[in-house]
């Protein structure tokens, strides 16, 4: 949204914003991107820390759930869906085919030209480990591939044209070297099929 929301200042963003996630942001700043929601970044320093969506219809957790899955929905798969990542932050290359809603922060997102992430995957940005939250990018270089209902975790970067095969995991911090194909929980050599079996 290109205006912020009536009765809601940057005042009240960053008291909610220190109440709430982080007691050490000092100012928000409204972000004019988007559609459907505002938007506001929110700093500790010279750098953002947090990027805050405001949408007045959307009041619980399963209410934002069913109106992000409706958005990602009606565009997975299309050019649109870039679009919509890019709004949230995300850093989409061009030729990207992203069939997945499930990016949480999107602005921890990396996703190189001509890379594929598949129906069902979990970008995932954020761990819980011993009561305190960790965030860090995910990035697909160039040409990489995320199979159906994979799960790549926080740190994790995957080489370019490297594959990772369906219902895989990449674990936290992992680097898939370039060019090979990767399957299982946690990722392993996709063994190669023999041709000549059967």
């Amino acid at each position: 949204m290109l205006e912020p929301p009536p009765g809601v200042d940057d005042a009240a963003v960053l008291a909610e914003v220190r109440r709430s996630w982080d007691a050490d942001v000092d100012l928000v700043t409204y972000l004019a991107v988007g559609f459907g929601a505002h938007h506001w970044a929110a700093y500790a320093g010279p750098q953002p820390r947090l990027f805050v969506t405001y949408d007045a219809g959307v009041d619980t957790p399963a209410a934002f759930a069913e109106l992000e899955a409706a958005y990602a929905g009606a565009i997975g798969g299309t050019p649109l869906m870039r679009t919509w990542l890019r709004s949230l932050g995300a850093r989409v290359g061009r030729g990207v085919w992203c069939e997945t809603h499930w990016l949480p922060e999107a602005d921890l997102i990396r996703i190189a030209d001509g890379a594929t992430v598949n129906r069902g995957c979990v970008v995932q940005t954020h761990l819980f480990h011993d009561r305190i939250m960790r965030m860090d990018t995910v990035t697909l270089a160039a040409g990489a591939t995320l199979g159906p209902h994979s799960i790549v975790l926080p740190g994790a970067t995957l080489g370019e044209n490297a594959t990772v095969g369906p219902r895989s995991l990449v674990m936290r911090g992992e680097r898939v070297p370039a060019g090979g194909r990767w399957l299982g929980n946690p990722i392993a050599a996709w063994p190669p099929t023999d041709s000549h079996s059967g």
